[in-house]
């Protein structure tokens, strides 16, 4: 009788309580990307299109209205009001609060397309091609932040302050959002195909994952467990059966919508995910592209087609036949607990629930059922409580042997087993050496202890040693020995008092058993003591006095001698009027370098930086007191202006006095370092006086235009290398008599329309056809179009500064054999 009980449970699984069924349609669409439901409302991108659907009576959608954007539609979400659109290289913010007539609010240029958005609290987050781009829109679009990717964006969802980005090739990427302007890259997981589609539930993430190109059939769901953000791991996958995936829909925690392409519509269960379950799909549909699902009803994306199925998905329940996983929570195996009363706990997940009568634990040589006083749970967590305390030393040994769920699926993994040993005794410090008490002539000792844990061993981290009261961190610890050889030598007929605390056990559970701190002291006395009367010395190392340095915080670095050791607390530096002792973090002395570096950056100037105090041990001031130094500071580059000619004059010299202005005010121009073009050409023998650069330009008979540009314009500074002036260019036109004179014959009229947008139209009348060129220059002089002409005798030439031209004036330069005409156009975008 059990076995038939357990045989019609699972057949009533397998059938299916409520099929998928077509109840209404709408056709006659180019070819539907995604759709949007909205209240009773479906906007479908469509070609170049949004379109509004009612769907208020499922069996006869109803299109309200439409707009045409111009260009390939990509992507859509919206919020209240708002539908947020992709099309091309741009995106559209679209008002939807009247859905008979859509209105366009405002739209934003990208640099490339938008494969996939997702809008909240007024950000919109793109998967922008090779990028993840964050928009915030007030009613126009501004550029927040973005964050460049190696592959190929298609898919994007939003969860709290986490983005997941789907990459064509790569897989999932999981992107921290908490600051909108800086996103920043947490993790990363592969997935065997092209990710195209995602979308976030709880603490999974699931993945359309289509078919790579030339592999069919590879198609699949890939459920992905993102509840560490920086660990997510694929712990389940669905394989399409001749589809290719395009995009899912989860509803609720239960089951996953499909859209499978070729394949139809497929419903999964995903009540375990490690197994997404089919239980029911539809074919013969097209291909189907997005799907959604609202209040029984699925709406699908099927080509040039919009269809709405009923499907009930609260009465599709699989059959349970998955086992329950076990796994070790506390303590690990082969861990040590300094816990007389340590808990054990394993972790007991199933899909639907575990029969607890089932449970079969052993501890050491007992053996517990559940329900004991020593078991309990919390959540999913078995957690086993001691009667009586564990020895210190004692191995303890856990293992789970029996569990099934409530449908009889016993767990696959037992026996789990854990084995772990109490320590509750703390590490023993013992054999110091020098001897507490004894007297030793070398003014260097080794100082050392023993330190031993017989069970969890030395937590060799915990080691904390002082000498004198100052903390010491180069020591050694090897083989349960601690060795530390002093620097420098400690003083004659001194007393050494060393302390060894903080020391703990190797404890992962409970806090670590620590040792009570162990101290002892020892004396110095050498055979022969010779008095110290010998005054340190000082000299400066860098920077060279009177020098100008290009660092922000330069620092100051002189050479301290002494013939025993600089008592490094009598130092005191004054810089810039402010009084710096040690110990600071702006004094170091290693060996016998002394070196100052401010807090803060200098400001740009004269710097004073003085040594004030500085004495041995012995207490002998150094003579050289005080010891100043002052240099110079400079930040600024050079700066260049008033260039002759003037941009965009005209001169019809024979010999152009090309010159131009450079001023360094601090540590002035290095006169070697500007470097002179004209026309792409370096010239050579400009001359430099009184801060004028000068040249002499002899153009050709044919030349027209002359662009000059000044860089590499560097001042003195050195140090953190010197300040280089921005490149400084500019242009001006050649009036020649053979372009003025054999010109007379050819006539160009005005440009119209000037302003303009796209293109503008310029007439010409040259008396008989002839080849022609069109020059076009940006405000710089650079030639950012160059199109040779064939000219009639008479007519009109379309001027198009290009199609990445920005908004700005422009020049125009129209060549007919000897002819040569120039004009100006305003190009506004």
């Amino acid at each position: 009788m059990k076995k038939l009980a357990f045989w019609l449970t699972l057949l009533s699984g397998i059938c299916l309580a409520q099929e998928i069924t077509e109840v209404g349609k709408s056709g006659g669409f180019y070819s539907i990307q995604r759709i949007q439901y909205k209240t009773g409302k479906v906007f479908i991108i469509d070609y170049f299109s949004l379109i509004a659907l009612d769907v208020t009576n499922p069996s006869s959608p109803r299109i309200l209205d439409s707009i045409n954007l111009g260009d390939w539609t990509l992507a859509i979400d919206t919020n209240d009001s708002t539908a947020f659109v992709s099309y091309g290289n741009n995106l559209a913010a679209i008002d939807i609060r009247n859905p008979l007539h859509l209105t366009l609010i405002s739209s934003y240029p990208t640099p490339y397309y938008i494969y996939d958005l997702k809008t909240r609290n007024n950000y919109i987050y793109c998967a922008n091609f090779m990028r993840f781009a964050i928009l915030h829109f007030d009613g126009e679009f501004n550029f927040v932040g973005a964050l460049p990717t190696a592959g190929q964006n298609k898919a994007l969802d939003i969860k709290g302050d986490y983005a997941y980005l789907g990459e064509d090739q790569s897989g999932l990427y999981i992107v921290q959002i908490d600051n909108p302007s800086s996103p920043a890259p947490l993790s990363y997981v592969d997935t065997p195909g092209w990710c195209v589609g995602v979308e976030v539930a709880e603490n999974y993430a699931y993945i359309a994952d289509a078919s790579v190109i030339g592999t069919p059939g590879q198609a699949s769901v890939q459920v992905v467990r993102i509840d560490d953000v920086f660990n997510p791991t694929i712990v389940g996958s669905y394989i399409s059966n001749g589809g290719n995936v395009f995009n899912v829909f989860p509803v609720r925690e239960d089951y996953l919508i499909v859209a499978d392409g070729a394949a139809g519509i497929k419903v999964l269960s995903i009540a375990n995910p490690s197994r997404p379950t089919l239980v029911s799909e539809i074919r013969g549909l097209g291909t189907v592209r997005d799907v959604c699902y609202y209040d029984n009803y699925i709406y699908a994306a099927c080509e040039d087609t919009f269809r709405v199925f009923r499907c009930e998905l609260g009465s599709i329940i699989p059959p349970d036949t998955i086992p329950p996983v076990v796994e070790p929570v506390e303590p690990l195996d082969g861990t040590f607990s300094s816990r007389a009363y340590q808990k054990i706990r394993f972790r007991i997940y199933d899909n639907t629930a575990i029969n607890t009568a089932s449970i079969s634990i052993a501890i050491n040589d007992a053996e517990y059922h559940y329900p004991s006083p020593e078991l309990s749970f919390n959540g999913d967590t078995l957690v086993w409580t001691p009667s009586v305390p564990f020895e210190n030393g004692e191995i303890v040994r856990a293992r789970i042997t029996a569990v099934s769920d409530t449908s009889g699926n016993p767990a696959r993994n037992l026996p789990v087993s854990i084995t772990f040993t109490i320590d509750r005794t703390p590490p023993i410090i013992f054999d110091p050496s020098p001897s507490p008490e004894s007297t030793t002539p070398n003014l260097q000792p080794p100082i050392q202890a023993t330190i031993i844990d017989s069970i969890s061993g030395v937590d060799a981290s915990s080691i904390r040693l002082t000498i004198d009261s100052i903390p010491v961190s180069r020591f050694t610890f090897s083989e349960n020995r601690l060795s530390f050889i002093p620097f420098t030598p400690f003083r004659d007929r001194d007393t050494i008092y060393v302390c060894v605390s903080g020391v703990s056990d190797a404890i992962q559970y409970g806090p670590p058993n620590v040792a009570p701190d162990f101290c002892w002291r020892f004396f110095t006395l050498s055979t022969i003591p010779i008095p110290d009367t010998i005054p340190p010395t000082i000299s400066l190392i860098t920077p060279i006095p009177g020098m100008y340095s290009s660092c922000p915080r330069q620092p100051v670095k002189f050479l301290v001698r002494d013939n025993t050791e600089i008592d490094p607390y009598s130092i005191e530096i004054e810089a810039n009027d402010e009084l710096y002792t040690f110990p600071s973090s702006s004094i170091s002395l290693e060996g016998d370098t002394l070196k100052f570096q401010p807090p803060t950056e200098w400001e740009e100037g004269e710097i004073y930086v003085e040594i004030v105090s500085l004495s041995d041990t012995a207490g002998n001031d150094a003579e050289e007191l005080p010891f100043p130094v002052s240099f110079f500071v400079d930040y600024t580059p050079p700066v260049i202006f008033a260039p002759y000619p003037l941009p965009w004059s005209n001169v019809s010299d024979t010999i152009i006095r090309v010159s131009v202005t450079i001023v360094d005010s601090i540590s002035g121009l290095s006169p070697l370092t500007p470097r002179l073009f004209v026309n792409g050409i370096e010239r050579h023998g400009a001359t430099i006086t009184d801060h004028r650069l000068e040249y002499l330009y002899t153009p050709a008979p044919t030349d027209t235009i002359a662009r000059v540009c000044v860089t590499n314009a560097q001042d003195r500074a050195w140090g953190c290398g010197p300040n280089i002036a921005p490149d400084f260019c500019w242009a001006f036109f050649i009036r020649t008599a053979v372009n003025e004179i054999e010109g007379l014959q050819f006539y160009i009229g005005p440009l119209y329309p000037n302003p303009f947008n796209s293109v503008a139209l310029l007439p010409y009348s040259s008396g008989k056809p002839s080849d022609g060129e069109l020059l076009i220059f940006d405000l710089t002089g650079k030639i950012i179009r160059r199109e040779p002409l064939r000219l009639s005798d008479h007519g009109v030439i379309e001027f198009n500064p290009g199609q990445n031209a920005k908004s700005g004036v422009y020049f125009y330069e129209l060549r007919c054999g000897n002819t040569i005409k120039y004009g100006k156009a305003l190009f506004i975008k």
